[in-house]
């Protein structure tokens, strides 16, 4: 979520409708757009379970991170 935070809303708009091949040195933004009833899915937090997570290969804690952060900053939901 890391871009997300530290771009301004235009800086985002530009870069999520700029072509990667015409962003130059600039990041793409870091986002998925998601389907009803297709992968990725999206699941209350609780959801991943430690057992869960081992067994597809996520890191439970860098998720329940990125969690925290977005609910440090209630504000992207502006952006």
């Amino acid at each position: 979520p890391q871009p997300i935070l530290e771009l301004s809303t235009e800086e985002l708009h530009e870069r999520l409708y700029t072509k990667r091949e015409d962003l130059g040195d600039l990041l793409p933004v870091p986002v998925k757009l998601v389907h009803l009833n297709k992968c990725p899915i999206l699941a209350p937090a609780k959801t991943l379970t430690a057992e869960n997570a081992e067994n597809i290969g996520i890191d439970r804690q860098k998720c329940l991170d990125n969690l925290a952060l977005l609910r440090q900053h209630p504000e992207i939901r502006e952006k």
